[in-house]
């Protein structure tokens, strides 16, 4: 049985805590979250810790003591975080690779150019990693650019397709179902496995994508130095 709930540490079931650092859309606190997780998962008593949208969630062996992860804790929110350097990702904004583009331009308002403008200009954050291996959900899309997801997802979305919805930004890493719109492509692996398995995002990276051609994007060799 696990004690009684210290904030701001929460009981989600008999052997798993759950840490909230601050806002789900705060980069700094999904930074301080991803920080955290690596520092617990060295504990001998954490059996598995992930992280996403500033919370942290952490499984313990019994006998649930959260002395560590409170010492954990005050360490990530006695210093700022230190910022990751900006991760720059190619993306090919042709119309041929983006089926939603013209529709998304439409519904913001604004013209196909001003969209890949200002998608091309934003700085996002990994604010989470999951639905896929590689998927990392990119906060701070600024609100000129917020759409709600498409009311019928696609069947399949090709690998690499670059999407927006709400207040966030993907990218594909392989074709899988799905409900953003896609408004580019990029060429970039995402993950791979010919080792350890290694993913380009990690929680808490600055991100900003920058415009390549059709025929640069054909010509893109991905390589595991991607990630």
């Amino acid at each position: 049985m696990p004690p009684s709930n210290p904030e701001p540490f929460t009981w989600v079931n008999e052997d798993t805590v759950s840490i909230r650092f601050g806002a789900p859309d705060d980069p700094a606190a999904a930074t301080r979250a991803g920080l955290f997780v690596d520092a617990v998962l060295q504990l001998d008593d954490v059996l598995d810790a992930y992280s996403g949208f500033g919370q942290a969630m952490v499984t313990l062996s019994p006998p649930f003591d959260l002395t560590a992860l409170e010492t954990c804790m005050a360490h990530q929110l006695s210093v700022p975080p230190a910022p990751h350097p900006l991760l720059r990702v190619p993306v090919c904004y042709h119309p041929d690779v983006a089926p939603d583009q013209a529709s998304a331009a439409e519904a913001l308002g604004l013209s196909v150019q001003a969209l890949v403008t200002a998608h091309a200009s934003c700085e996002l954050t990994v604010m989470a990693m999951g639905f896929a291996p590689g998927f990392g959900y990119l906060g701070g899309l600024p609100a000129h650019l917020r759409l709600p997801r498409k009311a019928t997802p696609r069947a399949n979305v090709p690998a690499g397709s670059v999407a927006i919805a709400e207040r966030q930004s993907v990218i594909y890493p392989t074709e899988t179902p799905g409900g953003w719109h896609l408004i580019g492509r990029s060429p970039v692996t995402l993950m791979q496995y010919q080792s350890a398995p290694c993913s380009l995002f990690q929680i808490g990276q600055a991100v900003q994508f920058y415009p390549i051609s059709l025929a640069e994007y054909h010509a893109w060799t991905p390589d595991v130095a991607d990630c």
